[in-house]
């Protein structure tokens, strides 16, 4: 793993690691959104377009996942 890696005994409760991974999907999905899916290269590409929409839609289903996570 890397540097960024939480033992969850040391960094908190469950709800609080559940939020920081919401949080942090969210953010990696807005990232992608805004520099990847919508770049004028990608946007030109039929192929390369569907392939980015679909990304965006399996994070979107991995933030929705976090918060429904036991």
């Amino acid at each position: 793993m890397n540097d960024t890696t939480f033992d969850a005994a040391e960094s908190g409760s469950r709800a609080d690691l559940q939020h920081e991974a919401g949080d942090r999907a969210f953010v990696a999905s807005q990232h992608f959104t805004d520099f990847v899916r919508d770049h004028p290269f990608i946007q030109s590409s039929p192929d390369l377009a569907a392939q980015a929409a679909r990304i965006e839609e399996q994070m979107a289903e991995l933030y929705q996942s976090i918060w429904r996570a036991p």
